[in-house]
């Protein structure tokens, strides 16, 4: 093999070796990153949880306001219903 072959494989060498520091440095930090707890996210989540929460407790009392309505709805209906109904032998 010429010498002059061989000077050009020896940036090439360099060139792929820093490639690959720079990938196995890329995923040492990301193992470094998935390891840490999330700081800030984890009291936001919380409080987004619990806000969540809340509002579920006022969608229950929503409808059970809304039940209780309907059920009384539904009474006057059959009263009206029942006072209105023709019998046998009654005329109008």
């Amino acid at each position: 093999m010429e010498p002059d072959a061989i000077l050009v494989f020896i940036p090439l060498l360099g060139v792929l070796g820093a490639i690959a520091l720079l990938g196995f440095k890329m995923r040492f930090n990301h193992q470094l990153k998935m390891r840490e707890p999330p700081g800030g996210d984890t009291e936001r989540l919380v409080e987004a949880m619990h806000q969540l929460h809340d509002e579920m407790g006022s969608m229950r009392d929503d409808i059970a306001e809304l039940e209780e309505r309907l059920d009384f709805a539904e009474r006057m209906l059959s009263d009206v219903r029942s006072k209105n109904a023709i019998g046998p032998g009654d005329s109008t």
